[in-house]
């Protein structure tokens, strides 16, 4: 999408695909660059795709307004093992629904709140 929105994000792997303003926050959704994944449990290569979810990730809020990144949550099949790995996001710890950085931009708190479904 926009070039200097993804360098702002500063996230590995992520395009921009779009960005809608909705009332007191911004959603945007993301596309992942990377075509396949190393399996965690035999380090075979696999790109073959078994099924994608969507998932909504809250992350650090630009100019006031919350901001909640759309993002293709994948899970491959990798013939090597016969394992259905989800691909690991650098950029969000596993089972949760917020950025790393969010949750250290709230302090000692160490816990975020649930986010709904927009």
């Amino acid at each position: 999408m926009d070039f200097q929105l993804e360098r702002l994000l500063n996230l590995p792997n992520i395009t921009v695909f779009t960005c809608q303003e909705q009332e007191g926050f911004i959603v945007l959704k993301l596309d992942l660059l990377n075509e396949g994944i190393t399996c965690p449990h035999c380090q075979n290569y696999t790109d073959h795709i078994h099924q994608t979810r969507s998932m909504l990730i809250r992350d650090l809020s630009i100019c006031g307004q919350g901001v909640y990144l759309h993002l293709p949550r994948r899970q491959f099949y990798c013939a090597g093992c016969k394992k259905y790995p989800t691909e690991p996001l650098e950029f969000v710890e596993k089972r949760r629904n917020y950025t790393i950085r969010y949750n250290e931009s709230q302090g000692q708190r160490g816990f975020c709140g649930y986010v709904g479904r927009i």
